[in-house]
């Protein structure tokens, strides 16, 4: 274990510096690398956009759908509660699309046997 050691204080009184670990990977880095030397994944600002609330949103509304989840769940910025909210939201929103796409399904196909059972004067579903 490292130690800190304070102008003036001695080595009793030295206060103890944990070290801290990647994100990704988990190894054991130094306070000050901007990047994981064994990943090089980033860390503290340096961490990716898509990790950041605003790149999650935007990446779920705008290209990965339910995928997005994989992002919330992977972002080491947002506590527990967030991602559970997110979670919650991604989900709801995937119910409402998906319940969309079937209601419009079935008009489709009604509307698609009306037109042809007019046209033919027979039914073909």
């Amino acid at each position: 274990m490292r130690v800190l050691i304070q102008c003036g204080k001695t080595d009793m009184e030295a206060i103890p510096v944990l070290p801290i670990s990647c994100w990704g990977c988990g190894r054991v880095i130094d306070r000050a690398d901007a990047y994981c030397r064994c990943c090089g994944r980033g860390q503290g600002a340096k961490i990716a956009w898509y990790y950041r609330d605003w790149g999650i949103i935007l990446c779920t509304l705008f290209g990965l759908g339910p995928f997005g989840l994989i992002l919330v769940w992977r972002s080491p910025l947002l506590p527990a509660w967030r991602r559970w909210a997110y979670t919650a939201a991604v989900l709801l929103m995937t119910a409402y699309i998906g319940q969309q796409l079937y209601l419009a399904w079935v008009l489709f196909t009604e509307h698609f046997a009306t037109l042809s059972q007019s046209l033919t004067g027979s039914s073909i579903f």
